[in-house]
């Protein structure tokens, strides 16, 4: 950089800045960097130029295509001077398009394409296809595709890349197909949009034909990580754990495929197999935070909430900074927990800290779903109160838990009334349980029936067991026994629910119901498990059993 800085000072001195060829070199030089000062200065020299020809402008577009506004002046100002645009301008101006937040600008290019005569160039037409694609519009670069007279190995690439991009992963198999019609030979990164595509439908067996496919194309996977990732990630999203195995087996290098083996990590999470997992975790010879993610996430989602958290304060005894996935899976498991004071410090470091999740809404709602669960409604509404974020499924099922526990009935109402009505957020399971267990502590037994009779859904054990406890608590035996029966249809084995039936039954003084109902706890052999409860205490979660 200094010495072409003292190049251009000698051609001032020597007066031979005013030389097209030297400039055109000199401006080359600057406008390769990726530097801000040397793209500054490129523009400086650019702009004493009084008649740059095409080549320049084209230098210069390109320099600046990760910048769309600088990209477009530059080509305002070119369309103003003798110079026109040829078939190297526009890849490179479509190229700064993609990187713009609106496809306007594109729109505009295209039609600058197809007033110039350049819309047949295969270079220009795999330019717009790549547009479209960015931008998710597969029907106009379909268009686009269909029209280009001549299409390269890029053109069917960027077009089944676009399409599985789009969520139409069938479509690129047709793409595909007609590529191999054409006799074009596909690529690696064609064999790893193919992988997407089958991950995408969760077709392992046109996925095995793929993965022939690579053989018989490229040899052998080798060290291609491109390849090693896709195979592992698409067998592993097609629940082929074995197969995804075997291909990491046969990688030499573990380093080089992280994303191989966080995949197989968070499919046997995702199964609930978080031994399994937790053995491949370990085995890595190399983990980033995605990989620390998937486990943390795959130990809460399995509920296994000590797990989760040990590993997710073991992530930030490393120094290494969660990402928002971690640390809204920590949260949920703080609030499963009850672990106020861990979950505390979690909301208010990442907060504090102005993390992306610190704006993100599933932040915001797994601290409102934290402080709910952990008995800080205040807190809770406070932290709602203060985002500007809409809710969505987890935020509304710590508000319904809050005025469930804080016996808000008709505001209860109102906030699940409110859900489709005027947040467009469909309620689940989830939302339908809360409801019950509202309605129940209030005593509102019937409504709290009706509501499971006109559930668009059948019932869970979750929602049955709520009615079964609001029962107890208001001696409606008869409403008991219903709800006992579905609980005793779902859990047969579950020893619990003959418990509590038979002590509800006693406590009414219907002795000779219950003594039955314990008969035939002895009859199956079936064992009430123990109970068991958390204690939080300096951090430090304690767990203990009652036997």
């Amino acid at each position: 950089m200094q010495q072409a800085l003292q190049i251009h000072a000698h051609m001032v001195v020597t007066g031979c800045h005013h030389d097209l060829f030297l400039s055109t070199k000199l401006i080359s030089f600057f406008s390769a960097s990726s530097s801000d000062y040397a793209l500054s200065y490129s523009r400086l020299l650019f702009s004493h130029l009084t008649n740059p020809d095409v080549f320049l402008w084209n230098a210069m577009i390109k320099a600046h295509s990760l910048t769309p506004q600088h990209a477009f002046s530059l080509y305002k100002s070119m369309l103003s001077s003798s110079a026109s645009p040829d078939t190297f301008t526009f890849p490179f101006l479509l190229k700064s398009c993609a990187k713009s937040s609106s496809p306007q600008l594109g729109l505009q290019v295209h039609c600058h394409v197809v007033k110039n005569g350049f819309d047949t160039d295969v270079f220009v037409a795999n330019a717009l296809l790549n547009f479209y694609c960015v931008f998710r519009d597969p029907h106009n670069a379909y268009k686009v595709f269909e029209q280009t007279p001549v299409r390269d190995c890029v053109s069917y690439n960027t077009m089944i890349n676009g399409f599985v991009r789009a969520g139409h992963a069938g479509y690129s198999l047709r793409v595909f197909g007609e590529m191999r019609g054409f006799c074009i030979r596909p690529d690696e990164y064609t064999l790893v949009a193919l992988l997407s595509a089958c991950s995408s439908l969760e077709d392992h067996r046109i996925g095995k034909q793929v993965h022939g496919l690579v053989y018989r194309e490229l040899g052998c996977l080798g060290d291609n990580v491109l390849l090693v990732n896709a195979l592992v990630d698409m067998y592993a999203k097609c629940g082929c754990l074995g197969m995804a195995e075997r291909v990491l087996s046969g990688v030499k290098s573990e380093k080089s495929v992280v994303a191989a083996w966080t995949s197989v990590v968070s499919a046997y999470a995702r199964r609930g197999e978080v031994e399994v997992a937790r053995r491949l975790f370990d085995q890595m010879g190399e983990r980033d935070v995605v990989s620390w993610t998937a486990m943390i996430s795959g130990y809460s989602h399995a509920g296994h909430f000590q797990e989760a958290l040990d590993l997710f304060v073991q992530l930030e005894g490393l120094g290494m900074k969660p990402d928002e996935v971690a640390v809204v899976a920590a949260l949920s498991a703080c609030a499963r927990l009850g672990a106020l004071e861990l979950g505390i410090r979690i909301h208010h470091k990442y907060a504090s800290e102005n993390l992306s999740c610190g704006q993100h809404v599933g932040f915001t709602c797994a601290v409102v779903d934290m402080y709910a669960k952990c008995g800080r409604i205040d807190t809770a509404l406070d932290v709602f109160c203060e985002t500007r974020l809409g809710p969505d499924e987890v935020t509304f099922v710590a508000l319904l838990c809050a005025c469930g526990h804080s016996g808000l009935v008709d505001e209860g109402k109102k906030v699940f009334e409110s859900m489709l009505s005027v947040y467009g957020v469909d309620p689940q399971m989830e939302h339908y349980g809360c409801m019950v267990d509202l309605l129940g502590r209030a005593g509102r037994m019937n409504e709290a029936y009706d509501l499971i009779l006109n559930m668009p859904f059948k019932a869970n054990a979750v929602i049955w067991r709520a009615l079964l406890s609001a029962c107890k608590v208001h001696g409606d035996v008869e409403l008991a026994k219903v709800a006992s029966q579905e609980l005793l249809a779902m859990e047969h084995d579950h020893g619990a629910r003959y418990v509590m039936l038979s002590n509800m039954l006693a406590d009414m003084d219907q002795h000779d119901e219950a003594a039955s109902v314990r008969k035939a706890i002895d009859n199956v052999g079936i064992q009430k498990p123990p109970g068991w409860s958390y204690v939080e205490m300096n951090g430090t979660l304690h767990k203990f059993f009652g036997r």
